[in-house]
């Protein structure tokens, strides 16, 4: 990913879904730096109605239920099935 892509994402995304002034969209997105080393997807943003928050990078997986969740079980799988084969 680059601020290339991530910007026609963002257009693309807010192309999709529409955002207006009584229906405002809000993106949750992590703190990798395409995501915030730009001006133009703020701008994009804000002139879509789109509200982002950043997250601090790399707890995604922590502040998400369902991963959270779904990355325990597999973990448990895998630790399991390390140990049968060991």
């Amino acid at each position: 990913m680059n601020k290339g892509m991530f910007l026609q994402r963002l257009t693309n995304f807010v192309a999709t879904v529409k955002p207006n002034v009584t229906a405002k969209i809000l993106l949750l997105l992590d703190g990798h730096l395409t995501h915030t080393n730009s001006t133009e997807a703020p701008q994009l943003a804000c002139d879509s109605t789109v509200v982002i928050i950043l997250l601090p990078g790399h707890i995604t997986c922590r502040v998400q239920p369902l991963d959270v969740e779904l990355l325990r079980l597999l973990s448990s799988y895998y630790t399991e099935s390390t140990e049968k084969l060991l």
